[in-house]
């Protein structure tokens, strides 16, 4: 039992960067939505240092103003989308415009979210990055049902192992489980 919560624990952890597409009021308790002391827990029992946890927590809050942002970028950008599509004669090359523009802009979300999965890689280093990268997957195994891959068709947690381009496998987060 306690192994069990350990493994649901650290998966808390290693879904971080896939919050980042996560509904606005599904966030709130710190960082990405996640208890604090509990993904500090997580972390401890991996084997990451206090030092790691403090480095792990601002790499995060930075990632997170420069999300905050962004996505208003992004929303501001579709109502302008939407006004130029309610015109009686909506002009082909404005349109497109815009959806570059939103395009652009949702690019640079998916870089922050892996940059964000790279630098806490980085600070922890590779070993106690597969300890978290098997408990995330275990935890994975009996979340997948009929979703397929995961949450974005890469596994769950693009930068972050499994899915079928990112090296994984079976039983990886990469695909069904035999």
């Amino acid at each position: 039992m306690k192994r069990m919560i350990t493994v649901m624990l650290a998966v808390s952890l290693m879904a971080l960067p896939s919050l980042v597409m996560a509904r606005p009021g599904a966030r709130g308790k710190g960082m990405r939505g996640h208890n604090p002391a509990m993904m500090k827990q997580v972390m401890k029992n991996a084997g990451v240092t206090d030092a790691q946890i403090k480095k792990i927590q601002d790499l995060h809050f930075a990632a997170d103003k420069e999300q905050i942002d962004l996505r208003h970028l992004v929303q501001k950008e579709r109502l302008d989308l939407k006004q130029l599509l309610a015109a009686d004669k909506p002009g082909k090359s404005a349109v497109f415009a815009k959806l570059d523009k939103i395009g652009a802009l949702q690019t640079k979300l998916k870089k922050n979210r892996v940059g964000l999965a790279l630098g806490i890689r980085a600070i922890v280093g590779p070993e106690i990055w597969e300890k978290l990268e098997a408990m995330r997957a275990m935890h994975h195994r009996g979340k997948r049902g009929s979703r397929g891959y995961g949450h974005d068709g890469m596994g769950g947690h693009p930068g972050m192992g499994g899915g079928p381009c990112m090296g994984g496998g079976p039983g990886m987060g990469g695909g069904p489980t035999p």
